[in-house]
């Protein structure tokens, strides 16, 4: 373990070594950088628990210790390879398919008014106030998914709607207050203290939802004042923090649900979530115990944003997973990523083939921020990618088309009529290219 521990770390240096001689520090704006510093952490993560056995009861990785999967040290260390693997691919390519333009953030033309940004505010405050006086009560993570299902079909669909256009009013808002109020550092601080803290009550304590905040923040304050982190040290520094606070979260969050464990600072289950589903389904092809599935689970990413929720039900894989190995759960306990998905269908070539892609894609829509000229459409879709690539690890290859088109499109359209509406009393820009 301790040797795809290191194996991991040699992947990452170097890859943190050639993107450094590219951009210097805007190497830390690179989707590929943080993708390939996750997928050690994917890595990493596991082989820690694996070895300390410092893990919390109800999250991924503990199944191994209860008997749900044969729990062999060589499978473990085998399966730790499979995902070196997929790293060292990735990162290769990356590189190869990746020119040596900086990501371009150049946002001297924009211009903004204080009316946009009370506007948004009080959207966004009008939007939580709606879900927040909605929501049924709960007492624990997983309720905290069913806390809508006593609305409605129609007060429900509007919560659905407010839920995923929330999340494109929080960068829009978020762009037209750091430009308008950039040297007014205590009230940019306060406000986005108030949205954490809002955010952080209604997503229950989901680490991710506080995840892609802090990355859209983290983007924020990289272009009106500095990347934060200038070397590898400082940003190996603010992984600890960051991980020390989300084992803070995941302690309440698991307390919530009444499961108790002898360690008070544990590894993180996020930390095995991609690792848990792709090391059991492999053991599952191996053993030739894969339940059947649908051909059009394999291109549910493309037709997922149009599906009905019955049909997303019956083509989604993760519902797929709930189903076959999870049925007594409410909701699907797990996420199915790339790696997991090579072990429904490919096999071993998956691995390569998937990372492959993975990297092709990356670099391919990374090259496009880095060239042309820059817009606020560019700018929204940059944090939105940047904020959200941590999902391909968890999720596909393709996630990111539905919630573009579900989460930015209409968000982005309406943000557009409203500007040409309102332009007596904006100041004009250029919204896209």
């Amino acid at each position: 373990m301790w040797t795809a521990i290191s194996l991991s770390l040699i992947i990452n240096l170097f890859f943190n070594k050639n993107l450094k001689n590219r951009y210097h520090e805007k190497r830390f704006l690179e989707m590929g950088y943080q993708l390939n510093l996750f997928l050690s952490i994917y890595i990493i993560g596991p082989a820690l628990v694996l070895i300390t056995s410092s893990y919390v009861e109800g999250d991924p990785i503990s199944y191994l210790y209860n008997g749900f999967t044969y729990a062999n040290e060589q499978n473990f260390i085998f399966h730790l390879y499979r995902m070196l693997a997929f790293q060292l691919t990735f990162a290769i390519f990356y590189l190869f398919f990746r020119n040596f333009n900086n990501i371009s953030l150049d946002i001297k033309k924009f211009s903004f008014s204080k009316f946009m940004v009370i506007f948004f505010g009080l959207i966004l405050l009008l939007t939580y106030i709606i879900l927040f006086t909605n929501s049924n009560t709960f007492e624990n993570y997983v309720e905290s998914y069913q806390r809508f299902d006593h609305l409605s079909p129609v007060l429900k669909l509007i919560v659905s709607i407010l839920v995923r256009f929330k999340f494109a009013f929080i960068i829009i808002f978020l762009i037209n207050l750091f430009y308008t109020f950039k040297n007014n550092k205590f009230l940019l601080f306060l406000t986005c203290s108030i949205l954490i803290y809002l955010e952080f009550i209604f997503s229950a304590g989901a680490r991710i939802s506080l995840f892609f905040l802090f990355l859209q923040l983290f983007i924020l304050i990289s272009i009106f004042f500095r990347v934060p982190f200038m070397s590898f040290k400082k940003l190996f520094f603010g992984i600890i923090a960051f991980a020390t606070l989300f084992v803070f979260i995941e302690r309440l969050r698991i307390n919530d649900t009444g499961f108790e464990s002898e360690t008070l600072l544990s590894i993180p289950g996020e930390f095995g979530s991609v690792f848990f589903t792709s090391f059991h389904l492999y053991n599952e092809r191996i053993s030739g115990s894969l339940p059947e599935t649908n051909s059009m689970m394999l291109f549910f990413d493309f037709f997922g944003a149009i599906l009905p929720n019955s049909k997303i039900i019956e083509y989604d894989p993760i519902f797929w997973y709930q189903k076959n190995y999870f049925p007594e759960t409410d909701v699907p306990p797990f996420t199915l990523g790339p790696i997991s998905n090579t072990a429904i269908w490919e096999g071993y070539i998956g691995l390569f083939l998937r990372s492959f892609l993975c990297a092709l894609l990356i670099a391919k829509v990374s090259n496009y921020f880095s060239s042309g000229s820059f817009s606020f459409f560019k700018l929204l879709l940059y944090i939105f990618l940047f904020s959200t690539c941590i999902m391909i690890h968890k999720y596909s290859i393709f996630y990111h088309i539905t919630p573009f088109v579900k989460n930015i499109i209409i968000p982005f359209i309406f943000y557009s009529a409203l500007i040409f509406l309102l332009r007596p009393y904006t100041i004009k820009y250029n919204i896209a290219d």
